[in-house]
């Protein structure tokens, strides 16, 4: 099991990305979301235990749950800089999400990237699912981004 303080990094992309209709830029939410607020996870992790990849890209909609109770929930250090959300057996964060997206949902126009797939405790076990808070490194992805964000 990988458990990574400080989750985080930034790529450069040559030639650079042509934003359009169906392409655009993420947008980075920089105030905190609060515990029990609904959102969504997707990636093209495992389906479950037995390592069956999806053919589709998979989402699921989950909940924020307080750190201090994850912490309490996890072997490992859950610290202020990640986030936590609620997951069901079978359900959740599995081998392959690592680094994929957690979003909000403000909108159809306005969705905003919270967190980045960290670690769990035993693939979709029910034990809460950790991700980097995005929003603690908005400074450091600036400063190696020269401000793209």
């Amino acid at each position: 099991m990988w458990h990574g303080q400080n989750d985080v990094a930034v790529l450069k992309i040559a030639p650079p990305i042509e934003f359009s209709d169906k392409i655009r830029r993420v947008l980075v939410e920089d105030v905190d979301v609060q515990v029990s607020e609904e959102v969504t996870l997707s990636g093209w992790g495992t389906v479950d235990r037995s390592g069956v990849v999806p053919n589709n890209l998979q989402h699921i909609k989950l909940e924020l749950l307080d750190v201090e109770y994850c912490n309490d929930q996890h072997e490992l250090a859950v610290t202020n800089s990640q986030v936590c959300t609620s997951t069901s057996l079978g359900k959740g964060a599995c081998k392959g999400d690592s680094g994929g997206p957690l979003v909000k949902v403000y909108s159809s126009n306005v969705i905003k990237q919270i967190g980045i797939v960290s670690f769990s405790r035993n693939c979709a076990a029910g034990y809460p699912d950790v991700y980097a808070k995005v929003g603690s490194y908005i400074s450091w992805i600036k400063e190696k981004c020269n401000n793209c964000i």
